[in-house]
């Protein structure tokens, strides 16, 4: 969590086109977590988790459609996009509706997903496979959402966008191929992927994960550490396809420092989008504003932290009152908050251990409603009692992903992307009838 004081914001990192935006990830940035976020930062693009069609209908009719897909702020109080994965055309138009029904900002398209939900059906990363089936799903959610909004009154209906990767490959062989052909080959290729469905379909607007997605082979975890990353892909082809859409860049952006790093090589991005790093320190959205927007600071970061962290204790006390969220999806972004402290620990000077503790005093008292009454003092209580609340499934997720962040951070040193690595794998490849 950054620096005491007040007063008028730093120079602004973006450009007055440009956004910062939190990625969409499985089971993390749920309503409940973008309520937290959006306590932080007021400007940051918050995007949903992927929803199915079938689960945004599955919720219409079991009547918890507002549990799944309400937004996390009022209208106006910041963009949120609501990010569906499908294959279906006519299916992603009816679960579409939703955005305009809800109030989102924006209904994202889900191209990039290697996991193994996704990549079992010809969407998330193997929509790549396809540039024509992709841009029948734009085209047919950007359809949807217009007459949704016009049958609401609605001036503007959602932007529509993609996100994907800079390339799909099969296996690990597969994907060192294709780096071995080079840059300016994996640029064309996406550039033609684009062409024949985000442009095709009208779309402005493309996240990309800088990295390939390996279909088989490696895991969801891998396929965020294991292919190189390429920004230098993404930033040449968002200065090409400037009048045609935007292109936003995601993968690897794992602080606020690199963030500005990239965005001051490449200036002709729509913007960043950073994922991991939000979830291993949550807190550190409290400075989006006034570093990223150049925005005068409602206080300094541990005020920021602590009114977030009292709202989401209200947030919590609503949702409990009203039965409509279990306590495990409530604690998680609290125990987010809770690992970020205590890796954080209480620092070198008196000043920094009180604000260390206003902190914890502030979590403390939004998990409240969540915990047993008996649970006792201590911090090291308080992180174990809102694990428990989570439940074992949620917890050992938390700490692959925390690792995988953790490491990620510890990597100073870029990755070779056309190293003697890839051409010792395509060398060893057996020749090819």
């Amino acid at each position: 969590l950054g620096g005491e004081g007040e007063g008028a914001g730093a120079t602004p990192v973006l450009l007055p086109a440009q956004s910062f935006a939190v990625a969409p990830m499985r089971e993390y940035t749920t309503r409940h977590f973008n309520v937290l976020a959006r306590q932080l930062s007021s400007r940051a693009v918050l995007y949903t988790e992927m929803h199915k069609p079938r689960a945004v209908a599955e919720a219409r009719e079991q009547g918890r459609a507002h549990a799944l897909l309400g937004r996390a702020g009022a209208a106006g109080e910041g963009a949120e996009v609501l990010q569906l994965g499908g294959d279906c055309p006519r299916a992603l138009a009816r679960a579409a509706r939703a955005a305009v029904e809800f109030g989102y900002e924006g209904v994202d398209l889900n191209a990039g997903c290697p996991s193994v939900v996704a990549g079992g059906g010809a969407f998330g990363a193997s929509l790549m496979r396809d540039a024509e089936l992709t841009a029948s799903c734009l085209e047919a959610i950007a359809e949807a959402v217009d007459a949704a909004s016009r049958e609401r009154g609605d001036s503007l209906p959602p932007v529509v966008s993609l996100k994907c990767r800079v390339a799909v490959a099969e296996t690990e062989d597969e994907a060192a191929v294709q780096r071995v052909m080079g840059e300016g080959a994996l640029k064309e290729g996406l550039r033609e992927f684009l062409e024949r469905s985000a442009v095709r379909a009208g779309c402005r607007h493309v996240a990309v994960h800088a990295r390939q997605a390996v279909m088989r082979g490696l895991s969801p975890a891998a396929n965020r550490e294991v292919p190189p990353l390429m920004h230098g892909v993404v930033a040449a082809l968002a200065a090409d396809l400037s009048g045609a859409v935007r292109l936003t860049a995601n993968g690897g952006i794992d602080s606020a420092e690199r963030a500005r790093e990239l965005l001051s090589a490449a200036p002709q991005l729509a913007g960043v989008m950073a994922g991991r790093w939000l979830i291993r320190r949550p807190l550190d959205l409290a400075e989006v504003d006034s570093v990223f927007y150049g925005e005068a600071r409602r206080g300094d970061s541990l005020a920021i932290a602590v009114r977030a962290l009292s709202a989401y204790s209200e947030h919590v006390n609503d949702e409990l009152a009203a039965g409509v969220a279990p306590p495990a999806e409530l604690a998680l972004p609290l125990a987010l908050v809770a690992a970020q402290l205590e890796e954080d620990g209480d620092g070198s000077s008196p000043a920094t251990a009180a604000r260390t503790q206003a902190l914890w005093s502030a979590l403390e008292e939004a998990a409240a409603p969540l915990l047993r009454e008996d649970f006792g003092d201590g911090r090291r209580r308080l992180v174990k009692e809102l694990q428990g609340v989570g439940g074992k499934k949620v917890g050992a997720k938390h700490r692959r992903t925390r690792a995988e962040a953790t490491r990620a951070a510890a990597q100073t040193a870029p990755r070779a992307e056309h190293g003697r690595g890839d051409a010792a794998v395509v060398a060893a490849r057996p020749a090819q009838a």
